[in-house]
């Protein structure tokens, strides 16, 4: 993952895609920063055996998470809470006609 000129707020928009929940810019830091983030275990991948059925893999102490990775090497961190989040729903659908 890497960034140039990116803010706190866009940084936290592409972390969620690589979490499973939104992640919000709490940190209060302005401007825009380049950002080069080393490889991490991907805490979503489904391609590791014992992942798909269900049996999560030994951590791996050389493959950190993102969650560390963050820690560590930008001394970001990522606390879950409960809050809003906007979402769109779909109430009706339907095959379009021919014209």
């Amino acid at each position: 993952l890497t960034g140039v000129s990116i803010s706190m707020s866009d940084l936290a928009a592409g972390l969620t895609i690589w979490t499973d929940r939104a992640v919000r810019d709490m940190t209060g830091i302005a401007g825009n920063f380049d950002i080069l983030m080393p490889p991490w275990t991907d805490p979503l991948a489904l391609t590791s055996p014992g992942v798909a059925s269900g049996r999560e893999p030994a951590p791996d102490p050389s493959n950190p998470d993102i969650f560390t990775v963050l820690q560590r090497t930008f001394g970001l961190r990522l606390d879950p809470r409960k809050g809003k989040i906007e979402t769109f729903v779909v109430q009706h659908a339907e095959k379009p006609t021919e014209n």
